[in-house]
């Protein structure tokens, strides 16, 4: 009887990342949009595909970012130096945006369940949005479009 048990719970209730499906193919999708340093600076492939998103297409993609590659860590048995938690004052020092624009943006991010708030100031990826981050990314610069 546990065993059975044990299938519907997995069936039932799902892990954090399970609304992302397939993190290998979210990392390669992203990558073309933007790459990370080892202290989780985002930096986009190129400015005019930073020209063509809006500051909160880039705020998404800079949250989905980092929790891809904290998961990397993860998934890969290292130390999780970049954290899936990023700062709003983070994302408007790599975007060069101001403070309450960014602010603004995590709010709207949020509201639509795309982010979540961890602290005051503080946001991640809502994982099971991922996806539909890329999508829309994708759709605006298109697909491997560098």
């Amino acid at each position: 009887m546990t065993g059975s048990l044990e299938d519907l719970e997995k069936k039932f209730i799902l892990d954090e990342d399970a609304g992302l499906k397939n993190i290998e193919g979210a990392i390669n999708r992203i990558s073309a949009v933007c790459r990370l340093d080892k202290t989780g600076g985002v930096t986009f492939m190129s400015l005019s595909m930073q020209k063509k998103l809006t500051v909160s297409e880039r705020t998404a993609a800079i949250l989905a970012a980092r929790y891809l590659a904290s998961q990397l860590q993860k998934k890969l048995g290292k130390e999780v130096s970049i954290s899936e938690v990023v700062k709003s004052s983070e994302i408007a020092n790599m975007l060069r945006e101001q403070k309450n624009i960014i602010d603004a943006r995590l709010k709207e991010l949020k509201d639509s369940k795309k982010a979540i708030l961890v602290s005051k100031g503080a946001y991640k990826v809502a994982p099971y949005s991922i996806d539909d981050i890329l999508d829309s990314i994708e759709q605006k610069i298109g697909r491997g479009d560098q």
